[in-house]
């Protein structure tokens, strides 16, 4: 078990608590979208998906995020 659990697991009841609505999938979705990259651009072994990042999956759970953090593997630049 990762050390991210309890981290994600709060991120998790934060997205919910936008949209108690939210399927399980739709929460996974939001947080692995939103996570800052961290290594090569996508998912890689050592990093994952990247570091969850809180703010940006709450404002997405408020449909005010893009859906792509800066530096991350979709962001242009904008």
């Amino acid at each position: 078990m990762s050390a991210a659990c309890p981290t994600v697991a709060g991120i998790g009841a934060l997205v919910l608590a936008i949209d108690p609505n939210l399927t399980g999938e739709q929460v996974h979705d939001i947080i692995r979208s939103t996570a800052d990259d961290m290594g090569p651009a996508g998912f890689d072994n050592q990093h994952g998906h990247g570091r969850a990042n809180a703010q940006q999956a709450v404002l997405e759970a408020q449909g005010g995020g893009s859906g792509c953090t800066p530096g991350s593997a979709c962001d242009d630049g904008d």
